[in-house]
């Protein structure tokens, strides 16, 4: 491989897409939408719910109630704790015996029990939050005997507008996808076209560059532009204070690639603008369905929703954006968006090597 023709490809094709008014009209479009939603849901946050019965009036409890982002739900006797959990959809439900604070001064260890609601986004951080409440008030390592039970499971894919994320972190995701998306079926594919439609193409083939060096090129010129704006939008829309950067890193690079790689294999597929922007609205309602069912949960569609590769690049974003990443789980999200990469590529490898014939 020649990194300098390389070199060479990926100034041409950022000089031409600079100048070009309609590629730049593509990246304004979705840029825009960007910081319109940003703009509209700045001060949108989360409300997390606790049930409390507590006889007593624990210092926990008022300090808990003063914080804005909580609304403490309060439980007319022990045994009413765990279905208003259920019913009212909180993340957590507190069972605390009169005279907690008193005996947590006297280093005595109150019971207190906690219901933890796993079918809420992020009850576990809720019951944390209670827990680190309590260890300020003692100087022991927890000083209550705990006693903890769950009810309901918990979502293994939860919508993008729910849970730790609020509506600016599942826009913030949505503009991702909807940049990759015009970047993918839109920016990349045009850029082989025109050369095609101005005979360059083969005559750069004919020259001494390799397929490599043509493909690794339009690869990183394209892969410049979607980190480009990738960053831009987190940088707008998500405080990246909470997400787990390397796996967003992971995530944002491998998603970015599929989607450039499979710009480039409608760009060596087609021949004609004209019969790229008549195929290209059958490839943009799968890559951009998985969003549309986010908000709007189907039943039915879940289930085939893990069959097009954009379904993995949201919950990958999803999962790499919210607090403590399961890590396990995000694998099986990044090895799709990286054999997704991989098999464009062969298809893009076999489509320019017909040229020949």
């Amino acid at each position: 491989m020649n990194w300098r023709t390389v070199w060479v490809i990926v100034r041409k094709d950022i000089r031409d897409a600079i100048v070009s008014w309609r590629i730049v009209a593509m990246l304004i479009m979705p840029l825009s939408m960007t910081g319109l939603y940003s703009f509209l849901f700045r001060d949108t946050a989360a409300t997390l719910r606790i049930v409390v019965h507590d006889p007593g009036g624990a210092l926990m409890t008022q300090v808990l109630g003063s914080i804005s982002s909580v609304e403490i739900i309060p439980a007319p006797d022990a045994a009413r704790v765990e279905s208003l959990v259920d019913e009212r959809a909180a993340q957590l439900g507190l069972i605390l015996p009169p005279g907690f604070d008193a005996a947590l001064k006297a280093d005595q260890n109150p019971p207190l029990t906690m219901i933890i609601n796993r079918a809420q986004v992020g009850s576990d951080g809720v019951a944390q939050i209670v827990l680190t409440a309590i260890q300020l008030q003692t100087q022991r390592s927890i000083g209550v005997d705990l006693t903890r039970r769950a009810i309901n499971d918990a979502p293994q894919d939860a919508g993008l507008a729910t849970g730790a994320l609020g509506f600016e972190g599942a826009f913030s995701i949505m503009s991702i996808v909807l940049l990759l998306a015009t970047l993918g079926v839109f920016m990349v594919p045009v850029s082989i076209i025109e050369e095609k439609e101005r005979r360059t193409l083969d005559a750069m083939l004919v020259a001494p560059v390799s397929y490599a060096d043509l493909i690794v090129a339009k690869a990183v010129a394209g892969m410049l532009f979607a980190l480009l704006m990738d960053a831009i939008v987190l940088a707008v829309n998500r405080p990246l204070v909470e997400a787990n950067i390397w796996a967003l890193i992971i995530v944002v690079g491998l998603g970015s690639l599929a989607s450039v790689m499979l710009g480039l294999f409608m760009g060596s597929l087609f021949n004609s603008t004209q019969s790229l922007n008549v195929w290209s609205t059958f490839v943009m309602i799968p890559y951009l369905g998985p969003i549309v069912v986010s908000f709007l949960p189907n039943a039915a569609l879940q289930n085939i929703l893990p069959a097009v590769p954009t379904y993995h690049l949201l919950q990958g974003l999803r999962l790499a954006m919210e607090p403590d990443t399961d890590l396990n789980r995000l694998a099986g999200h990044l090895t799709v968006l990286a054999v997704t990469a991989l098999l464009l590529t062969l298809g893009v490898v076999v489509l320019l090597r017909r040229r020949e014939f």
